[in-house]
C-alpha cells in the first residue's frame, strides 16, 4: 500500500483521515490524506474501512494536531493588522476585559472584542473567529464599518485596523473563552468611564463613530 514516510515512521500514532470514497463497480476506494504532511494516497475497499473506523473524537483530535501545525508563526514588525467587533443589541453594547495583555500593549482596560489578523486572514474572517473564540458567538452578519490608519513613534508599526459592527435583535448569551477576565453589555448611555477604557478609551471613540455613521 502508497503510504507517505512520515506514517511509515510512526506507524504507531498515525495521523491520517479518510478525505473521500469513490464507488468503483461495485465496491469503493478510499482518497486517505496525511494529516502531518497532506499527502494524498489511494487505497482499497478493505483497507479504507481501517481508515474510516476512526472515532468522531479521533478524527476531531487529528484535526487539531494538523490545524495547529499549520499554523503560520511568521510576525511582521512593520505593519500590524487588528480585527475588532462591535456587538450592538437593544441598545447594549458588548466589552471585554482581558486576562493575557501581553498583546494588547499592556492595557488593562475595556476593549471591543479584538485580535491581530493572521497571516492571509481576511478581516471578515477575523471578526468571526475572534466573536466565536472569544465570546462564543456567532458572526452571521457581520459588516465592516470603518477602517482606521495611524502611525506610532518613529521606529513603530503601521496600525491598520478594520472596525466591525454586529447587529442583533436581543443580547445573545456569553460563553467567555480563558482569556477573558470579564464581559458586560453596557447601556450605550452609561458606558464606562474612559479612564477604565484601554488606550485612553478608544473603544468609546469607535462606538460613537460607528453608531453615528450608521
Amino acid at each position: 500500500m502508497a503510504i507517505c514516510v512520515c506514517q511509515e515512521s510512526k506507524s504507531s500514532n498515525p495521523r491520517w483521515r479518510v478525505k473521500l470514497r469513490e464507488p468503483i463497480g461495485i465496491t469503493f476506494r478510499y482518497l486517505v490524506v496525511c494529516l502531518s504532511c497532506e499527502w494524498e494516497w489511494w487505497v482499497n475497499a478493505e483497507e479504507g474501512q481501517k481508515y474510516a473506523r476512526l472515532s468522531e473524537e479521533e478524527r476531531q483530535r487529528l484535526e487539531g494536531v494538523i490545524k495547529q501545525s499549520r499554523q503560520d508563526d511568521r510576525r511582521c514588525t512593520i505593519h500590524k493588522l487588528v480585527a475588532d467587533v462591535l456587538v450592538h443589541a437593544e441598545g447594549r453594547v458588548l466589552l471585554v476585559r482581558y486576562n493575557d495583555v501581553s498583546k494588547y500593549d499592556w492595557q488593562k482596560g475595556w476593549f471591543l472584542p479584538d485580535d491581530h489578523l493572521q497571516i492571509g486572514e481576511h478581516p471578515l474572517e477575523a471578526a468571526r473567529r475572534i466573536l466565536k473564540e472569544q465570546v462564543g458567538l456567532a458572526g452571521e452578519g457581520i459588516t465592516l464599518g470603518q477602517i482606521e490608519s495611524f502611525g506610532g513613534k518613529e521606529g513603530d508599526a503601521w496600525h491598520l485596523i478594520f472596525h466591525h459592527r454586529l447587529e442583533l435583535a436581543r443580547m445573545s448569551s456569553v460563553t467567555a473563552s480563558t482569556n477573558i477576565k470579564s464581559f458586560e453589555w453596557f447601556p450605550l448611555e452609561a458606558l464606562p468611564k474612559r479612564e477604565t477604557v484601554a488606550h485612553a478609551g478608544w473603544a468609546l471613540d469607535v462606538i460613537g463613530e460607528i453608531l453615528k455613521a450608521s
